[in-house]
């Protein structure tokens, strides 16, 4: 398809014109260039076929399928503004009373308030979408909307939240295609690794069972998100040593498979081991790399990981300061839960360092500007 992408699309045009295109036909491209990264270029592609399909009188599933395409790919390529007016006319208009159409432009919407950082909007809009999917009985887009809606509760939920639809999820990955049930249960990790309280025997043994489906399937995303699991989870239960020789062996396995060694995880938890082993220099210096790498791609979550594992060594420097920024992770609500957790079962343990009633929202630049300062440069 590659080498005949302008030609397929020339025939799609011809098929609108004749009244031969089938929303299928649509929804195949659409896959091509989704598969292919093809997002920005694959906007306008689908944004004229929308206006042929709209000119030429299409079925209503035809001329759904062609704006719905170009309405995901806009989203796909960030462009968030136009993804996000394109949802809307079509939610204002005829074409969403069919139910099939209206869930994937929900769905479409969803995902771009959860990237704008509109998490209530977000989980409200992948609800009214999920409703939609039992309803017609999807359940392949019903299990990746309950997906997406514990994505979102990690931040806006609570425990209990969270558990409601982990077993909801669960219930379901007997009846899943065995490469679906695997990316259901590598999300459903993700997500219970952040519960305050988890069972992290069982989590670790489940994360070994992943780490070994990815590597005899070969899906090498799915087997370096588990071994960072194990980390994780290794270090929760602080087997420091084993820990570290996980992320030796993870960083080994980058190399092999041809991927930069040089990440932001990577740098990350070295910090938490090194600082945990009793080496606050080499802590420091994984934490300066990790702050270079934020100055690139800001991010809130690691922002705040560097600063809790960096909290005993931030408070030695200025106590006061590091009591305000913790207060500052735990009352922002757009952080995560977990995160915010931490940070409160931190202050807790400090008081009465923490005697100030201040509420001081959690501002990105300030604060990594602050702790680039307590580590100075070198």
């Amino acid at each position: 398809m590659d080498a005949e992408r302008d030609n397929i699309t020339a025939a799609l045009h011809a098929a609108l014109h004749s009244g031969d295109a089938t929303a299928a036909q649509i929804d195949h491209f659409l896959a091509h260039h989704d598969r292919r990264g093809l997002h920005a270029s694959g906007t306008d592609t689908f944004a004229a076929l929308a206006d042929a399909a709209e000119d030429h009188r299409a079925p209503d599933s035809v001329q759904a399928a062609a704006q719905i395409a170009s309405m995901w790919l806009a989203y796909r390529a960030g462009r968030l503004l136009d993804a996000q007016t394109l949802a809307g006319h079509f939610l204002a208009g005829p074409l969403a009373a069919d139910p099939t159409s209206r869930m994937k432009v929900l769905n479409t919407l969803a995902s771009v308030r959860a990237t704008q950082g509109q998490l209530r909007s977000a989980t409200d809009l992948f609800q009214q979408a999920l409703a939609l999917a039992l309803e017609l009985g999807d359940q392949v887009r019903a299990v990746f909307y309950r997906v997406n809606i514990l994505s979102s509760l990690g931040f806006i939920g609570n425990p209990a939240q969270v558990q409601e639809v982990t077993t909801e999820l669960r219930a379901e990955l007997t009846n899943l295609p065995e490469g679906l049930a695997w990316m259901v249960r590598e999300r459903l990790l993700q997500a219970e690794l952040y519960v305050p309280g988890a069972d992290t025997n069982r989590l670790l043994t489940e994360v070994q069972q992943l780490t070994e489906y990815a590597e005899r399937a070969g899906n090498i995303h799915t087997f370096h998100q588990a071994m960072l699991m194990q980390v994780r989870l290794l270090l929760r239960q602080h087997k420091v040593r084993q820990a570290e020789q996980k992320l030796n062996d993870w960083r080994k396995h980058l190399t092999d498979d041809g991927q930069p060694a040089d990440r932001m995880e990577w740098h990350l938890l070295s910090a938490e081991v090194a600082y945990a082993r009793g080496r606050a220099d080499q802590g420091r210096m994984h934490a300066r790399h990790v702050l270079h790498l934020l100055n690139q791609f800001p991010q809130p979550w690691e922002l705040v990981e560097l600063c809790l594992v960096l909290v005993d060594d931030l408070e030695t420097r200025a106590p006061q300061q590091t009591a305000r920024l913790l207060r500052s992770i735990r009352d922002t609500a757009s952080l995560h839960q977990w995160q915010r957790w931490r940070a409160g079962q931190s202050l807790i343990s400090r008081l009465p360092v923490d005697s100030s009633s201040e509420v001081a929202e959690f501002h990105l630049s300030q604060v990594m500007a602050w702790v680039q300062e307590q580590l100075g440069t070198s």
